[in-house]
């Protein structure tokens, strides 16, 4: 049980939290959506997007917490002497800070969560399937032309292994783009 800070190391301000999970997951967690800016604190993420990553650090703070009531309160001490960036008081008071803990959800209300994920999820994937086919995927890493180089080299027997170096992609992208099960849109050689 851990309470940790994320420290702007030049001018000393802190975000206090709390965590039972291994401190490393946490921080990674919490670098990742700083750095995709969807991190759930603006203070921080505003002070993040304008000085960067190598002007944070993370600290753990204190480790002498035996059980969640210690672990709320220490959070709550430490947010109210050190916390600038936190913009609630911590120590999770009776899951106010997260309303869905603790909840019991019918089968009813389960499947009905599900099936509006998963309309959701179809809705995506068909409006976003169009946009981001071939190089306009930020993802890619092979143009347009690229890949039509690729299944024409494959035709006049070229190995997957030395298309793949050329190429710099694994073997199993060349084989999708050969096969049609990637780069769909691409007209056959």
């Amino acid at each position: 049980m851990i309470i940790y800070a994320i420290e702007h190391i030049e001018t000393g301000r802190r975000y206090i939290g709390q965590t039972i999970a291994e401190s490393a997951f946490h921080w990674n967690q919490y670098r990742s959506n700083l750095e995709r800016n969807k991190f759930h604190n603006k203070h921080l993420q505003n002070a993040w997007n304008r000085d960067g990553i190598d002007a944070f650090r993370f600290i753990i703070v204190d480790t002498s917490a035996k059980n969640q009531n210690e672990l709320n309160s220490l959070e709550t001490i430490y947010v109210a002497t050190q916390g600038y960036y936190n913009v609630v008081p911590g120590g999770n008071p009776n899951g106010k800070n997260r309303p869905w803990l603790g909840k019991k959800f019918s089968q009813q209300h389960k499947d009905r969560i599900s099936k509006s994920t998963k309309e959701g999820m179809a809705k995506w994937k068909i409006q976003y399937s169009k946009k981001l086919k071939g190089e306009r995927n930020p993802f890619s890493k092979l143009t347009t032309r690229q890949a039509m180089e690729i299944k024409f080299l494959r035709r006049f027997g070229w190995k997957l292994i030395h298309l793949s170096q050329i190429y710099g992609i694994g073997i199993t992208t060349v084989c999708a783009i050969c096969t049609g099960r990637s780069w769909k849109h691409l007209p056959k050689v």
